[in-house]
């Protein structure tokens, strides 16, 4: 998490703090589809959307400097070759895979060592390290075997997070138009192949961001319940993209064009190959066709 969102996530969590309840906000571009493909790739984003009052229909924010500010001191990413990188990781490692090993790791530690790693995050956590706060948050529903933590599908998040980014690197004018929404569809992919459904999409969303946020009572349950309104607005409204585009609406294939300009921004060596690394649960189709566009833009340069 990084510390704007750290900052967001904490002030949404406190009484009395934020904007009253969620509203939609709509695309005022002339000629506008909201259940064309643009409006459809924002649907994944809906949560975000009525976070920053922005459309729901349209992969765009409505203040650019800010945008710009909040990639560069939120995230760390100062230009388009920094936030390629950053789209790439969070597709093909991102947090999912750190929360997948903590889980696996914790729910076999012996009472000796578990209390020893509870030990060193208490001590880290009151020297005032919030990544060790948020860890001990972890592994304390680990510990707790809460079902939605031991259930949580984390790459959920992870790529709803490319879109997102993929959004505010088109705000902020970093990705053209074709390059954001062609990484917008390649992690609605992986969206689709994982979930079923617009409610089953919402159920695993907000599980999944509920462990990222990791935040400690009391602020945890209100954090949970501004989130489950913005889902249940998304969910029941009858103008919102979740009830009028369906979830398996025809999209086009991506053409992988932020590996393309990735390849280009970084030069592989002669004997770079393509790493591949175990998915969780069952097979992933998407996963196999990155892997095969990734080698074969790899191959390419270093002909």
């Amino acid at each position: 998490m990084t510390e704007q969102e750290r900052a967001e996530a904490q002030g949404a969590g406190r009484a009395g703090q934020g904007p009253p309840g969620p509203e939609l906000h709509w695309s005022q571009r002339p000629g506008h589809d909201r259940t064309g493909v643009e409006a459809h790739l924002a649907a994944f984003v809906g949560i975000d959307s009525l976070h920053h009052r922005a459309p729901v229909d349209e992969l765009v924010l409505p203040d650019p400097a800010r945008t710009r500010q909040y990639l560069e001191e939120g995230w760390r990413i100062p230009d388009v070759r920094q936030l390629r990188a950053q789209i790439l990781d969070l597709l093909w490692r991102g947090q999912s895979q750190k929360f997948a090993t903590e889980r696996e790791t914790w729910s076999r530690l012996d009472p000796e060592a578990a209390s020893a790693i509870e030990a060193e995050l208490r001590l880290a956590a009151s020297a005032g390290d919030p990544f060790a706060r948020e860890k001990l948050v972890r592994l304390q529903r680990v510990w707790d075997a809460d079902p939605a933590t031991m259930a949580a599908d984390f790459v959920v998040w992870d790529h709803v997070r490319v879109i997102e980014l993929a959004r505010a690197g088109r705000t902020a004018g970093m990705l053209d138009d074709a390059e954001a929404l062609d990484t917008a569809l390649l992690a609605a992919g992986s969206l689709r192949e994982r979930c079923t459904s617009w409610e089953d999409f919402s159920e695993k969303l907000r599980v999944s961001r509920r462990h990222w946020a990791s935040l400690p009572e009391p602020i945890s349950t209100r954090f949970d319940a501004k989130t489950d309104a913005e889902l249940d607005l998304l969910r029941t409204d009858p103008a919102s993209p979740w009830m009028t585009i369906p979830w398996f609406a025809p999209l086009p294939d991506p053409e992988y064009l932020v590996l393309d300009a990735f390849v280009a921004d970084n030069p592989p060596a002669q004997d770079q190959v393509v790493p591949t690394r175990p998915t969780e649960g069952r097979p992933s189709r998407w996963r196999e066709r990155f892997v095969q566009a990734f080698g074969a833009r790899i191959e390419a340069a270093q002909k």
